[in-house]
């Protein structure tokens, strides 16, 4: 009897193990001509912090979304609470979940991979 048991259990733990899991990467490049400030909120559900506060230089690249997921839809990946706030010389612009998934779309994509999508996302309407 206890054999089976050690069977079923490597038989369940082997069956997670191999759950494949799908990584979603979004950089977003500073294409204004001064610096803004970058606070991403739950921006990564593997590195802290959870909230993301960073100065960007002109042309400098910051990771503003980092998720690993077993489900390899976006949408179903980001939690409904992701919001990206980019401030600079006293004016803001806030993205929601639906706003910065809709940024996505627009933005250039890339698969590496089997398992990871990565986005780059350039665009000067979000400056503030």
């Amino acid at each position: 009897m206890t054999k089976h048991l050690v069977l079923l259990f490597l038989f369940v733990l082997g069956g997670c193990t191999a759950q494949s899991k799908t990584v979603f990467i979004a950089d977003l490049e500073n294409l204004c001509s001064y610096p803004v400030d970058i606070t991403a909120y739950e921006y990564s559900n593997a590195k802290e912090p959870f909230v993301l506060n960073k100065r960007v230089a002109v042309g400098e690249v910051i990771e503003v979304l980092s998720y690993i997921s077993f489900n390899d839809e976006l949408e179903n990946s980001v939690p409904d609470t992701y919001r990206l706030d980019i401030t600079a010389n006293g004016n803001s612009l806030s993205l929601d979940k639906p706003g910065f998934l809709a940024q996505l779309g627009r933005s250039h994509h890339e698969r590496r991979g089997n398992s990871i999508h990565a986005w780059k996302i350039r665009d000067t309407a979000l400056c503030p």
